[in-house]
Parts: structure tokens; C-alpha cells; sequence
């Protein structure tokens, strides 16, 4: 077989987190389901099950998380790509529970019937790491406003996808807008624009850190993040009206 590698992977705790979030919202069997018909009909893998190059997914669903190896994209983009391709013609819906998986990626969830709780990446990571002393000195009013704290802060969110994620992506200034492009999306490798994953998932870590920081409520009461689902990749933070 030609080597499929995109040469990019996911962290292995990431891919695992992101595998959970995706059938905490699709179910089990759909899950399987999406990615193993993807690999088949795009990458021609006559059984998935027994690929060796999806071995790394096919590991988590058999209930083994011991290999710690990172996952290419082109594999964690199978579950998004099969998706697509069985639900797509409802975009509503794929806008809608890819924001929702993007968020449970981050924040975790508690299983259904009351079951045991999955964290998020969330929970991988102390608050220290999003925490800057300059943040904190321009909410005080040593320098501007929250302007000047919110630009600070998303270049903080966007360094953290880069070292920890290795989520290939820039803040940058449009307007009065502040934006994080997610240049290269490890669950759909771009090829879509309802994939709203990482809206949800940046969305739900501002909330977080507004929550998990004595100053967060002075930013959370004056931005927000763009829940627009034809923003695609550029995750946008806006002034509150």
C-alpha cells in the first residue's frame, strides 16, 4: 500500500478525547461507521478493522489506549470526512453537531444514564498555562482595555493549540475583530466549511478560561466568540453589541 500519511498528526491524548467527543454526540456504531466506510470508498482499505494503518483508531474503539502513538490526520479526519459524506445533506445539523463535538473535545462530558464522566483536553492541562500576568495588568488598567486583554489572550489560545495541539494556526487583527485561523484542521484537513469543531472548541476554552481566572468576567462581559457556522476555520472573536 502507498504510504497515506499526511505527515501531520494529532497528539495521542488529543486523538483519543477527540474520538470520544465524536460518538458522545454520533453514537458508537455511527462513529465506526464513518470512518470505516470513509477509509474504504476514499483511500480503497478493503477492511478497516484490520488496516494497519488505522490500527491507532481501531485500537481506541477495541478499548485499548496503551499505544502511544500520535495519529495522522488523514486518519482523526475520517470520522469528519464520513460524516459528511452520510449526513451532508443536512447542513444544519452537520454545523451544528460538529460545534457541539468541538466543545466536548474541550470540556469533557458525563456519559449518558448517568454514567462516568470523560474529560477534555481541559483537564490534561493547568490553567497556569493560559494564565499571563500581562493579561491580568491590562484588565486592571495598566495599559488599555479589554481590547487590549482580549488580543493578548487569543495570542495566548492560538501559542497553546500550536505547542500542545500542534494545531497549526495564527491570531491576527481584522477590523475590530480578533481572529485564530486554523490553517490546517486535523478532523477535516479543510475540505469543508460546516466543520465547525474548532468554533466550538475555542469557544467552550475562552468560556473556561473566563470562568477558571478572577478576571475573566471583564472579557466575557465584553467579547465573544462568533458562532456564525460560515466562518469555517477562522475562529472570530467580536466586540458584545
Amino acid at each position: 500500500m502507498e504510504n497515506l500519511n499526511s505527515e501531520k498528526y494529532l497528539p495521542t491524548q488529543w486523538s483519543w478525547l477527540y474520538v470520544e467527543s465524536f460518538y458522545a454526540h454520533c453514537g458508537w456504531t455511527p462513529t465506526v461507521s464513518f470512518y470505516q466506510n470513509e477509509a474504504r470508498i476514499r483511500y480503497n482499505i478493503i477492511d478497516p478493522y484490520k488496516s494497519s494503518w488505522i490500527a491507532p483508531l481501531n485500537a481506541h474503539f477495541r478499548g485499548d489506549n496503551t499505544n502511544n502513538i500520535p495519529i495522522d490526520y488523514r486518519i482523526t479526519s475520517l470520522l469528519y470526512q464520513g460524516l459528511l459524506r452520510e449526513r451532508g445533506r443536512n447542513r444544519i445539523y452537520v454545523e451544528d453537531i460538529t460545534m457541539e463535538i468541538g466543545e466536548t473535545w474541550w470540556s469533557g462530558y458525563t456519559k449518558r444514564g448517568g454514567g462516568d464522566y470523560i474529560g477534555g483536553v481541559s483537564e490534561i492541562y493547568d490553567i497556569s498555562l493560559l494564565n499571563s500576568d500581562g493579561v491580568s495588568k491590562v484588565i486592571a488598567g495598566k495599559f488599555d482595555n479589554s481590547r487590549s486583554a482580549i488580543m493578548l489572550l487569543v495570542s495566548l489560545l492560538s501559542r497553546f493549540l500550536y505547542n500542545y495541539g500542534g494545531i497549526d494556526c495564527h491570531a491576527f487583527i481584522k477590523g475590530e475583530y480578533i481572529i485564530i485561523k486554523i490553517i490546517m484542521c486535523p478532523c477535516c484537513m479543510n475540505c469543508d466549511f460546516s466543520c465547525n469543531i474548532f468554533t466550538g472548541f475555542i469557544s467552550s476554552m475562552f468560556q473556561w478560561w473566563c470562568k477558571s481566572t478572577s478576571y475573566g468576567a471583564v472579557l466575557q462581559a465584553n467579547w465573544e466568540v462568533c458562532l456564525d457556522p460560515m466562518n469555517g476555520h477562522d475562529i472570530i472573536f467580536q466586540p458584545k453589541p
